[in-house]
């Protein structure tokens, strides 16, 4: 839908891979279409959404005058990075059981 080659991944397997779907997804939430997004690939949509809480969540250390990087290195980066497994793991399954 935006252009790009077919995934690669998708054709040598006949299987979506994780990400099928993701960046047309993140498009569609941009421009205000939440539900195609979600319908689209889950993972997408929770990544976004994911980034922009992400992105807050540091400007606000900043704003403190925290260390963001040392939130990251005593247990938010494992945090966050559980939520990027888990937010893949979703949008994966979405697209092999529903097929979107």
């Amino acid at each position: 839908q935006l252009g790009l080659s077919a995934c690669q991944v998708s054709e040598s397997l006949g299987l979506p891979c994780p990400t099928c779907g993701a960046t047309t997804a993140a498009a569609l939430l941009l421009h205000g279409q939440p539900v195609e997004s979600w319908k689209t690939q889950p993972f997408g949509f929770l990544f976004v959404l994911g980034t922009l809480a992400f992105s807050l969540q540091v400007l606000r250390m900043h704003r403190r005058g925290d260390d963001a990087f040392a939130m990251l290195m005593e247990g938010g980066g494992r945090r966050w990075g559980t939520a990027f497994i888990l937010s893949l793991s979703v949008g994966w399954a979405w697209r092999l059981l529903v097929g979107a």
